[in-house]
């Protein structure tokens, strides 16, 4: 969370770090009695999942029947923020945000994740504002302060540092951070997006030489004007099916969001523009966006000032419609923070209120059969969405981030949390929409 970065003051993480798998309720059929084979696993999760069925079941304030919790990892001392799948791998790596370094979990059988490696990166030299990996699931990228850190995870086990590369001086100058980052594969050469926020805009690098030997050159700024003194902050790259070339999406701070035309990284075209408007005007935290045929959708969260949910639709990139909005309260307290949409679902993971399921492929296809969500005294009613469920993590009301791998949650909640979604194909492997 932006705030929470400028604000909390973070010491150094201890080295060594201590983990625990465990059950929190259920069935006694989790990690002590852990199936061999992955077609047993397989198996034994599209049961589970199943048998939790996927009908709406939003009670504000409550999990939901659909989901499940299955284990945790925790540790008294680390407080986990972003996360990423490292690609090609069943590697998921968790960023140690507030201090510095990353965890990564084997998740190839959910019921019981493997603590593989934890990694800490002095504070000096990198926040773990975010991690991202390389599309080649060699390399990890830990975004901090005025840099990035590039971390050679060739030999998963045995982490390397292999170098620190400084943002450019017009951003490093004036507390620019590498929060967030967006690794894409464009022209088969992978390239960096980072959003420097303090009106910098979206920075774009391109990543040089091999794994274990590894460097960034910078190559533009994108957008530094548009947005406010805070933006960009997230951004996603996907090949866009009707226009057959990558475009970059940037949630864009007060600026709404933006999107661009990369087929040349090192020369953004703009192809879309939305200003944050009413009703709720906020800071645009995520952008996400897909297709439900030949629909373009794009949704929008704000974590700063008022904070709604907004669903627009983009299929004409140069006349944006919004479709609907939602919030849970217009009181700035009440903190959304990162979406991902996965087939017909989109999830927010929210800090006061866990992790919330929207049905938006339904809401697309009709934003007027679905009931308003009624605010009451404090606003009108708006938009027309309302969630579809929602899930409570385990003892925590801080939740950051719910990250979808192979149909199963894993959410950064204080801990990690994970999670069986009967609306979800557990065990399945997930068609991402960014390249």
């Amino acid at each position: 969370m932006l705030s929470r970065a400028f604000l909390v003051v973070v010491t150094l993480l201890a080295i060594s770090l201590s983990g625990c798998i465990s059950d929190e309720g259920g069935p006694a059929s989790d990690a002590e009695t852990v199936t061999d084979t992955a077609a047993e696993i397989l198996a034994r999760l599209q049961g589970d999942a199943a048998a939790l069925g996927c009908e709406p079941s939003y009670t504000k304030g409550e999990t939901s029947p659909i989901f499940r919790e299955i284990g945790t990892f925790d540790t008294a001392e680390i407080r986990y923020g972003e996360a990423d799948v490292v690609h090609g791998t069943d590697f998921v790596v968790f960023a140690r945000y507030g201090g510095g370094g990353f965890d990564i979990l084997n998740v190839s059988n959910p019921y019981d994740p493997e603590h593989v490696v934890g990694f800490p990166i002095p504070v000096e030299t990198s926040y773990t504002l975010d991690i991202k990996s390389s599309r080649d699931g060699k390399t990890l990228f830990s975004g901090g302060r005025g840099s990035i850190t590039i971390i050679d995870i060739s030999n998963v086990t045995d982490p390397v540092i292999e170098k620190t590369v400084a943002l450019p001086y017009e951003a490093a100058a004036t507390r620019a951070q590498a929060h967030m980052i967006h690794v894409a594969e464009i022209g088969g050469e992978q390239y960096l997006f980072v959003a420097s926020q303090w009106g910098h805009g979206v920075l774009i690098f391109k990543l040089l030489g091999e794994p274990g030997a590894r460097d960034l050159k910078f190559l533009t700024y994108f957008a530094p004007a548009i947005g406010g003194p805070i933006a960009a902050h997230d951004m996603m790259v996907m090949h866009d099916p009707v226009e057959q070339v990558p475009i970059l999406w940037v949630a864009n701070g007060i600026g709404g969001f933006i999107a661009a035309d990369v087929t040349d990284p090192a020369n953004p075209s703009i192809v879309s523009y939305t200003p944050e408007a009413d009703p709720y005007q906020g800071y645009t935290h995520t952008v996400s966006v897909t297709f439900y045929g030949d629909k373009r959708i794009a949704a929008t969260m704000a974590e700063l000032g008022a904070m709604a949910l907004k669903v627009y639709d983009v299929t004409d990139l140069a006349t944006p419609i919004l479709l609907g909005t939602w919030t849970i309260s217009p009181v700035p307290d009440q903190t959304q923070h990162n979406t991902q949409i996965i087939g017909d679902w989109l999830f927010i993971g929210h800090y006061q209120h866990g992790v919330l399921q929207f049905n938006l492929s339904a809401y697309v296809a009709d934003p007027g059969a679905l009931p308003a969500y009624n605010l009451g005294a404090l606003s009108p009613v708006i938009g027309g969405m309302e969630p579809f469920a929602q899930y409570l993590p385990n003892d925590s009301t801080s939740t950051w981030e719910t990250i979808i791998v192979n149909g199963v949650h894993y959410t950064t909640a204080g801990g990690i949390r994970v999670a069986l979604n009967g609306c979800l194909d557990a065990g399945e492997k997930e068609a991402r929409a960014y390249v």
